[in-house]
């Protein structure tokens, strides 16, 4: 998108890992970009990729993670970003989004803007996104509309309706990054037709056809 960041096709969500090393592994196989949260693991995620990429050069991994606290006020969202840089260990966080929103509304909220413009102007972080998994279509087209974000994340796969399809290539024309996930939740089931293709493989294939996904994030 408009970021003219160059992220590794396929990238890492980091929601379930507990071992810094699993991380790392993928780090040293080219994956450059790490999805993780505020709230995952109960606040503990961010710490597990702070360690991932601790001796690291900062600018050889692009980081995103989300604040969820969103319904609060704009305090709330600079403490929680402030919380993230400190358990990531990082001066800026590159790519900051506004978790699992579900309605059109709040993509637009003023203090949300309000602080995100300012964790911007501070430099304490990059970019920033909006991550939808339900009414998918209307939230895409909502974080459009506002021409404030730079990306979004979408829970997309081969059962995904067509709407949500044709969303994220709206996002796409619209200059936004465009991130997969939930990539593989249908792809867990075992089969012998296709041969030595795994059906995640299969699935991650599915997504990364569409030239409008800029990185997929598999856990």
């Amino acid at each position: 998108g408009k970021t003219k960041q160059k992220v590794s096709t396929v990238s890492i969500g980091a929601m379930r890992a507990t071992n810094p090393a699993v991380l790392r592994h993928a780090f040293d196989k080219g994956v450059n970009y790490v999805d993780t949260a505020r709230s995952y693991q109960k606040g503990k995620n961010e710490g597990v990729v702070g360690k991932a990429i601790k001796g690291m050069k900062r600018d050889k991994i692009f980081i995103a993670t989300k604040f969820h606290e969103w319904k609060k006020d704009d305090k709330t969202i600079i403490k929680s970003a402030e919380t993230s840089l400190k358990e990531l260990g990082v001066d800026y966080i590159d790519l900051l989004q506004v978790h699992n929103v579900s309605d059109k509304e709040p993509v637009s909220r003023d203090y949300i803007l309000k602080a995100l413009e300012k964790l911007k102007k501070d430099g304490k972080i990059r970019f920033c996104g909006v991550t939808t998994h339900k009414n998918q279509p209307q939230v895409i087209d909502a974080t459009i509309e506002t021409k404030f974000y730079d990306a979004v994340l979408v829970a997309i796969n081969f059962k995904s309706p067509k709407e949500i399809v044709d969303a994220a290539k709206r996002a796409y024309d619209a200059k936004l990054g465009v991130i997969a996930m939930k990539t593989q939740t249908k792809g867990g089931y075992n089969t012998k037709e296709l041969g030595d293709i795994t059906p995640h493989q299969a699935a991650l294939k599915w997504v990364l056809q569409h030239e409008f996904i800029t990185t997929a994030i598999p856990g």
